[in-house]
């Protein structure tokens, strides 16, 4: 990592710095993305000499991308802020849904009824119809898909299928969030959904236009993990996809549903290890290593490295 003396000898007289040490991946990672929750200090300007990206709507979550993870070593990040985010050099993959229009660069999709503006894409489906996005590049088990997202499903006329997914899918291996409605004004639910096996999730009202922030995490080909607002809240081990698979959305209802509206605010895709680098204002234990402080000018600036 090259770091130019003029920006580092900025960013050490601003007096703004991030410590983030982080614990053995198991594995070496090149350009992983490590959390670092709620950063005021650092959300405006990013870090000198590493890619961050934060939150643009909610503005509570600031992400860095570390040059390596350490297969058997901990490791320290010295990050100094000062410098700009960039979703695209952060993250593996990402949309704000910024502008006018569809970026055709990261999405092909089918049908109408998309638009983008004031930072989110809407998807409105007409009746019978199909709406889909996907992204045209794959992606491997060991990632991860965080999406800001509502899902709206009308409370009249619900007697047929209506389905609102994100995640990743092929049309034949699929990792998806569905919040959907089987019939009836009150059957609607959110469940993990991998090919021909899913975990049903109670009806909790996550099919209203409220946002949620829902985590689609591919733990190697062993399973699929369903986090809602940072919390776990379902594993799949049955029909784990194996393969690359391309990112995908799909809005739909039957003719007799009155409404069903996607509304995506952001969509990241990121690297993911089981033992995940965490950073948080509590000291190290044993079993999480990683620490998130404000540091002194006396620190230098160092990388992750094995």
């Amino acid at each position: 990592m090259r770091v130019r003396a003029s920006d580092y000898n900025r960013a050490r007289r601003s007096g703004r710095a991030t410590a983030v040490s982080v614990r053995p991946a198991g594995t070496a990672v090149s350009g992983y993305q490590v959390p670092l929750g709620n950063r005021p200090d650092i959300r405006p300007v990013g870090v000198i000499g590493l890619s961050t990206w934060s939150d643009p709507s909610t503005q509570t979550e600031t992400w860095v991308r570390v040059p390596r993870l350490s297969a058997n070593c901990p490791r320290r990040v010295v990050a100094y802020a000062g410098g700009r985010g960039d979703i695209n050099r952060c993250m593996e993959f990402g949309d704000e849904f910024n502008g006018a229009v569809l970026d055709t660069t990261k999405w092909t999709a089918s049908g109408e009824g998309y638009v983008v503006a004031a930072g989110v894409i809407t998807i409105t489906d007409a009746a019978g119809t199909q709406r889909t996005l996907t992204s045209p590049v794959a992606f491997g088990p060991n990632t991860a898909v965080r999406v800001r997202k509502s899902a709206s499903i009308g409370t009249t006329g619900v007697s047929s299928a209506c389905y609102i997914q994100v995640g990743y899918s092929n049309g034949t291996a699929v990792a998806l969030s569905d919040v959907y409605s089987d019939g009836g004004t009150t059957n609607k639910y959110d469940k993990l959904y991998t090919y021909k096996s899913s975990v049903t999730l109670s009806a909790d009202g996550r099919y209203t236009s409220a946002f949620y922030t829902y985590d689609i995490i591919r733990n190697g080909t062993t399973s699929v993990v369903y986090k809602r607002d940072g919390a776990t809240v379902a594993t799949n081990t049955t029909n784990v996809p194996t393969g690359a698979l391309p990112l995908y959305s799909l809005t739909y209802k039957a003719a007799t549903v009155t409404t069903a509206i996607s509304i995506i605010d952001w969509l990241v895709l990121r690297k993911y290890v089981p033992a995940e680098p965490l950073a948080g204002t509590a000291a190290p234990t044993a079993t999480n290593r990683a620490l998130c402080r404000p540091m002194s000018h006396a620190d230098t600036l160092r990388a992750v490295c094995a």
